[in-house]
């Protein structure tokens, strides 16, 4: 996988809006910790011990100095049962690197405009994704909405029930 190249705020924009964005992102996730456990996702035990932590990006900001990365860090467990090495829950999508609330915001703006548009909407914001990942995720996502909740005709995907993909409901009476 290569790197992607650093990005600099467009010239254009807000400095208000960038500023206010970049400011909330670092105080909500800068360094923060998650450590709430969960049961082994391997054998399901609910005992475990406490292994230390791992710090995880969550994103990448551009900012007038260059690029800045924001991690978390997760806590780690160990099950007593089958030694099996996991982490606590923390804000990412399944196979997803960067946190949930960045990957909401480009699948937001995808649904509206292309993945270049997005890169663009998105540098001007102070987030770097560059269009590829946008587009992987938004790929990604297609997939597991069609999985999950897809209505299918002759083995080809028609739509997607939407109540059962928010409410877990097959129809308006459930």
């Amino acid at each position: 996988m290569r790197k992607p190249i650093p990005k600099k705020l467009p010239r254009l924009a807000s400095i208000v809006l960038v500023s206010m964005i970049i400011n909330g992102i670092k105080k909500l996730y800068k360094d923060r910790l998650y450590d709430e456990p969960k049961i082994c996702p391997k054998c399901g035990c609910k005992d475990y011990i406490r292994k230390g932590k791992q710090h995880r990006l969550f994103c990448r900001l551009i900012t007038d100095k260059g690029p800045e990365d924001i991690y978390v860090y997760l806590k780690q467990y160990k099950c007593k049962r089958c030694n099996h090495r996991y982490a606590s829950n923390g804000p990412f999508y399944p196979s997803i690197s960067y946190g949930a609330p960045i990957v909401d915001t480009v699948l937001h703006l995808a649904s509206t405009n292309p993945y270049n548009k997005v890169e663009i909407l998105l540098m001007e914001m102070g987030i770097q994704v560059d269009r590829d990942t946008v587009k992987r995720w938004v790929i990604l996502f297609k997939r597991r909405v069609i999985k999950a909740a897809g209505i299918w005709a002759d083995k080809k995907p028609l739509g997607v029930n939407m109540l059962h993909l928010l409410f877990g409901v097959e129809n308006v009476k459930k």
